[in-house]
């Protein structure tokens, strides 16, 4: 599903990512662990698009994502990938019906078709009941379940979360976790994880950890 070659990323002279080459298969559940500044979050944005390398290759579902223009690479985020971050990133003043629309407006899809697959998506993070809601009136926990709804809206092949729990109390990473455990497993997408939360890895096929830009290990 996501191959790296030779990766690397350089700010200002001072290098991030430093030669990294890995394999992600279809259906995996990998976590990403590593200090603060290991560069976890940087290899992340790498993977899926986000940050361009400084060199190096991606590769998402076969296709050489670090030679396609943007275009041909905001097509790919549209419809093959998800994102859930650490904040949620819903947008104020919009309900989540609204909110959830976003990536299907983006995508050049009409929303109107789209309502009982929306719906359902609602219904299985448990928030069915908050389609029309306005975002702000949910607690933290519901608007990262929101968020990992959005992210299924167009149906992607691999979901990219950066400390997606990073942000919430026990309770609520537990959920969060057992959200895309359920996604990964039922609905065979691959999940990449950035995390700092060893109690979060119990469900990834893997874990990756990062130290000082390079892969230090690389477990099952």
């Amino acid at each position: 599903m996501v191959e790296l070659k030779e990766l690397t990323k350089e700010y200002n002279g001072t290098v991030i990512v430093n030669d990294i080459s890995l394999k992600i298969s279809d259906g995996e559940f990998v976590g990403i662990v590593g200090e603060s500044g290991a560069g976890k979050s940087t290899l992340l944005y790498l993977m899926s698009g986000l940050v361009e390398p400084t060199k190096g290759q991606v590769f998402i579902d076969k296709k050489e994502i670090t030679a396609i223009n943007e275009k041909e690479m905001s097509d790919i985020r549209n419809n093959e990938i998800g994102f859930v971050f650490q904040f949620h990133n819903l947008i104020p003043g919009l309900s989540v019906k609204d909110n959830m629309e976003i990536p299907l407006i983006l995508s050049n899809k009409n929303p109107n078709k789209y309502h009982d697959h929306i719906v359902s998506l609602l219904e299985s993070v448990g928030l069915g009941q908050c389609i029309d809601k306005q975002v702000e009136a949910l607690s933290g926990g519901q608007q990262q379940r929101v968020a990992i709804a959005r992210s299924m809206v167009n149906e992607p092949k691999v979901i990219f979360a950066d400390e997606p729990t990073g942000s919430l109390d026990s309770q609520n990473s537990e959920m969060i976790i057992d959200l895309l455990a359920k996604l990964n497993k039922e609905k065979k997408i691959t999940v990449i994880m950035v995390t700092h939360s060893n109690r979060t890895l119990r469900y990834c096929d893997r874990v990756i950890k990062i130290a000082d830009g390079k892969v230090e290990k690389n477990d099952n």
